[in-house]
Formats: structure tokens, C-alpha cells, sequence
């Protein structure tokens, strides 16, 4: 049996799988494209035949189309969504202007891990369409910048490190995140991919400079979970998957506390350079000993270069 659904998000309810009935009948005298000649991502509504079926992709998001097997409902309690095991599907994520709706697009198409990180970025966008991508920190805030970017939208990568020595655990020593420009908003939003996670404070959405400085001031910040669940798929496949998500279930002050060790050094990717900025004399020398290629800003002009947009 082959099947469509649209993949459940914070942005639609069990109502919307209306839009995914067999609509044989309506499509009469409609052009139908075979998803094979799609794209990863449409800029608007379209008329698609799957397995001799008609479907009308309306609202924004991520719809997933499977070869075979039943296809059930994903409740937003779950933890994960379940792409079917072994077959190869089809995925069309539909976008006009609602940048929450593709983030959690991405966000669902990502698995952490480190398989394809080292794919092109060719390669990858062509896996996209048909499966998700296991990728570390890096590798997906590199790809869903270039992505983001490519639809219009103004991005940049950001890292953090942290304030002290490095640990043997290499997923404790930093981490690597991007911006969007949203122009709705007048301003940028700090973005964590990697853990489906947006930065808010009083129901305001966060850039990186804003952020630091809640850390940096021990103020209060809360985290937004791009799908609104904790879930999040662990490849566990292959031995070179070696990042566990260790704090998929941990309470929300765990995790705070671990974006507010790892970010202490926050810094910019450059064209051909990484500029940083930092709290104390102390984080600047282990930055200048770890990663000497780094270009010191103070903090007045890192954000004088970064948030005077």
C-alpha cells in the first residue's frame, strides 16, 4: 500500500490530513506533477500523483511519501518520527513564509550522528529527498545555512566554546548553531537545529548577541522546541555514530545550564576567518592556546560588526 502524510508540527492539527485524501475527483483538469520531479523544497501549493493517487500539497511543511507499509498519524507526545526503516520514500517540504514550518521540516529530517557529515553538499540535498541526514553540530548548521539561504532568507553560522580546558568528551567542548535574518521581526533569531531548539525570552525569540548576554549576566532565558516534543533519533547503526543525545530527556535547568557552559565563547564563521569575543582575560588565553587562527573582537565591537543591523 502506498500512502502520503504530512508529518504533525507545533503548526498543524490532525484536521489538515484532510488535504492528503485521494482527490482522483477534484483533479480532474489539474496539472499533477510525479514527485520525482520535485524539488526538496516548493514555494507554493501543488498538485501531485503518487501511486496512481492525486494529493493537493497546501499548507506549509513537511510531507513524507512512502513506498510501502502503513503510514500512522504522528502524535506530537511521541518521541521521534518514525520514517519507515530500509524503504526509501519521497520528502516535499512546501515553504512560502513561515520560517518555524521549515525549521521543523529540517529539524524532523535530522538524525544526530556523524554518517553523512562529510557528504557534499549536493549529495546531501539529494539524500534529503528521499531520507534524513545523521550529521553532527557542524556539519548541519552548514548545510541548513547554505539551504535557508538559498530560499532567500539572510543566515550565518555561529559557534560557542567553552570557558575552560577541553574534555575528552569532544561534545562538551563547543558547538556550532546559525542565525536568520527574519525581516518580519526587524532583527536575528539564534537557531540550534542540531537539539530542535529556538531561544526566548518573554515570548521574544533571541539572537546569539542576546543571548551571550543572559549568559554572560546569569539572567534567565528559556528554551523553544522547534517540534513541540523532546524527541529526537539516535543512528545507532554504525560505531562512528558516537554522539548519544544524552540530554534528550534531561530537565529543562540541565540543558540550560549546558547551553550556558558551551557558549561562553561565542564567535562568527567568516568567509576565511572565525572572530570571537569573550567574557574575561582568562577565556581569551585559552582560545589564543586552543585555537590560535581565531581573531580576538571586544565585545563593543563584535557587536558593533555583528547587531548593528
Amino acid at each position: 500500500m502506498k500512502t502520503a502524510y504530512l508529518l504533525n508540527t507545533t503548526y498543524f492539527s490532525p484536521a489538515d490530513m484532510a488535504t492528503l485524501k485521494d482527490h482522483k475527483q477534484l483533479a480532474k483538469g489539474k496539472i499533477a506533477k510525479s514527485l520525482n520531479r520535485l524539488p526538496l523544497v516548493i514555494n507554493e501549493s501543488q498538485w501531485v500523483k503518487h501511486a496512481d493517487r492525486y494529493y493537493y500539497l497546501k499548507n506549509e511543511g513537511l510531507y513524507h511519501f512512502t513506498n510501502s507499509g502503513k503510514c500512522q498519524w504522528q502524535d506530537p507526545s511521541e518521541r521521534g518520527i518514525m520514517l519507515e526503516p530500509g524503504t526509501a520514500g519521497r520528502n516535499v517540504i512546501v515553504f512560502r513564509k513561515n520560517i518555524l514550518s521549515l525549521l521543523t521540516a529540517l529539524s524532523l529530517l535530522h538524525i544526530k550522528g556523524v554518517r553523512h557529515k562529510d557528504l557534499s553538499y549536493s549529495k546531501k540535498l539529494t539524500r534529503l529527498k528521499t531520507q534524513a541526514l545523521c550529521m553532527n553540530c557542524g556539519a548541519t548548521s552548514k548545510f541548513c545555512a547554505k539551504l535557508i539561504n538559498s530560499l532567500g532568507w539572510e543566515t550565518r553560522r555561529v559557534g560557542g566554546m567553552r570557558g575552560k580546558e577541553p574534555l575528552y568528551n569532544v561534545l562538551d567542548n563547543g558547538h556550532q548553531l546559525f542565525e536568520i535574518y527574519w525581516p518580519e521581526k526587524r532583527k536575528w533569531i539564534l537557531v540550534d537545529i542540531d537539539h530542535s531548539i529556538l531561544f526566548t525570552r518573554k515570548n521574544r525569540y533571541l539572537s546569539y548577541g542576546e543571548l551571550w548576554q543572559l549568559i554572560k549576566t546569569d539572567q534567565e532565558f528559556q528554551l523553544e522546541m522547534i517540534p513541540d516534543y523532546m524527541g529526537r533519533l539516535i543512528d545507532t547503526s554504525e560505531d562512528n555514530a558516537t554522539f548519544p543525545s544524552h540530554f534528550t530527556y534531561l530537565p529543562d535547568t540541565h540543558f540550560k545550564s549546558w547551553y550556558r557552559e558551551i557558549l561562553k565563547v561565542p564567535y562568527f564563521h567568516a568567509k576565511n576567518a572565525v572572530f570571537y569575543t569573550c567574557m574575561n582575560k582568562q577565556d581569551k588565553d585559552h582560545v589564543i592556546r586552543n585555537n590560535p587562527d581565531y581573531t580576538y573582537m571586544s565585545e563593543k565591537e563584535w557587536y558593533a560588526k555583528y547587531y548593528s543591523k
